[in-house]
């Protein structure tokens, strides 16, 4: 029986540790995720001969180091730092882009500085891969460390309202400040969670009965700004929750999708050319305005999203946007969760 899910992705990991180790003809080689807060890896993969340190010894060393290197920084690596090598002994101990708090590292018996130009390029690949692999981690698990989701939210900006059955707040996730125009427009009304517009508001209330229902499933909502722009929002149920309750998802004014979006467009194999289209039809765009933006003929716009949606399995624009909305559900169930434990 071939291995699933994490199971598969950690013998992915191992098999290419081990395939890298031997390329690199390196006696020991380590993948790992370094966590800044923790000061510990909290996950690696490990390939080597009989002669080199052992996964132990050398995770020992890395943290030593990298628990130096992140003291450094008031707030942990930046998350825009660049692949970073620090010695620590015998052992040369890499450290790529962080995601939220988790740093990709790879740790290797190769002297410093990385003088052979084919052993630096094997070691950028494995440091890349670690990244990727992090980001594809973070980015679909649904139980996080604490704190994690806290770091992650920073970056990602998504914000939060939890609310009953009936829409009262129980929890009002949004940045301070006033309300710009291409914002979503939400109103209060005693206490509620409401929309000026009454088809919004009704489909609103819809979603959150389903979500708080017996038989509790998400729903994609759309939100009006005051500018006319209509934005899109997740109503999940929050799982466990007592009387029952709902979060609701939204993006924030600072929001980059970057993360969330490249991870969506890498999972379904879009090309650059298919991510640009559909990245206009994600900011609610139309295919006209998609071709203007793009500088892309109308046609091959339309070519582009027959590819996007035979490569996604959408059948309609609509329902491409409801897919990448909710394919932020286990980032903000996370989110959601922990602010649930926090405010009670």
């Amino acid at each position: 029986m071939s291995p699933t899910g994490s199971e598969d992705s950690g013998f992915r990991r191992q098999e290419f540790i081990q395939h890298l180790c031997l390329c690199a003809e390196l006696p020991a080689l380590l993948m790992g995720f370094y966590d800044s807060a923790t000061r510990r890896i909290s996950e690696s993969w490990a390939a080597g001969t009989d002669g080199g340190p052992t996964p132990a010894e050398m995770i020992r060393a890395a943290e030593a180091r990298l628990a130096v290197q992140t003291a450094l920084t008031a707030n942990g690596p930046p998350q825009d730092a660049p692949e970073i090598w620090l010695a620590a002994g015998p052992l040369a101990v890499g450290m790529g882009k962080p995601v939220a708090r988790l740093v990709p590292v790879l740790v290797c018996t190769a002297p410093l500085p990385l003088t052979q130009p084919g052993l630096a390029a094997l070691l950028r690949m494995g440091l890349a891969y670690a990244h990727q692999q992090l980001t594809e981690d973070v980015y679909s698990r649904l139980i996080w460390p604490e704190g994690l989701v806290e770091a992650t939210l920073r970056v990602l900006s998504i914000e939060v309202f939890l609310v009953t059955a009936t829409g009262e707040i129980r929890y009002d996730g949004r940045s301070p400040g006033p309300v710009g125009a291409d914002e979503p427009d939400w109103l209060m009304v005693n206490g509620r969670l409401s929309l000026r517009d009454d088809a919004c508001r009704a489909q609103l209330q819809r979603a959150l009965a389903v979500a708080t229902g017996p038989a509790p499933s998400a729903s994609i909502v759309s939100v009006p700004a005051r500018s006319g722009l209509m934005r899109m929002a997740v109503v999940a149920p929050l799982l466990a929750s007592t009387p029952p309750q709902a979060m609701v998802l939204f993006e924030a004014p600072r929001t980059d999708h970057a993360a969330l979006r490249e991870h969506f467009f890498a999972t379904h194999g879009l090309t650059q050319s298919e991510k640009l289209v559909a990245q206009e039809v994600l900011d609610g765009k139309t295919l006209n305005e998609a071709a203007e933006n793009t500088r892309f003929s109308l046609s091959t716009v339309r070519s582009y999203m027959k590819q996007i949606f035979a490569k996604t399995g959408a059948h309609r624009q609509s329902e491409l946007i409801s897919m990448y909305y909710t394919a932020i559900l286990p980032v903000g169930t996370s989110i959601a969760s922990a602010e649930a434990r926090r405010s009670h």
